[in-house]
C-alpha cells in the first residue's frame, strides 16, 4: 500500500515516529522519501485486525 492509498484508506500515516497528513507529505516532498533513503513500512492494527495506519522508518 502507498501513501495515497493510506489516506483514501483515512489511515494515520507516520515517517520517522511523525504524523503527517497526506497535504503535508506532499507539500513538503516527503513523498520522494521512498527513493532518497531506505525505508521499511510498518502496518498498525487495531484490536479486530483491521488495518489503522501505516508507519514508515529509516532502515540505517
Amino acid at each position: 500500500m502507498d501513501i495515497e492509498e493510506a489516506n483514501r484508506r483515512g489511515l494515520e500515516i507516520c515517517i520517522d515516529g511523525k504524523e503527517y497528513t497526506y497535504s503535508d507529505i506532499m507539500r513538503r516532498k516527503r513523498y520522494l522519501v521512498k527513493e532518497n533513503a531506505d525505508y521499511m513500512s510498518d502496518y498498525i492494527y487495531d484490536e479486530h485486525g483491521k488495518v489503522v495506519g501505516i508507519y514508515y522508518d529509516k532502515v540505517k
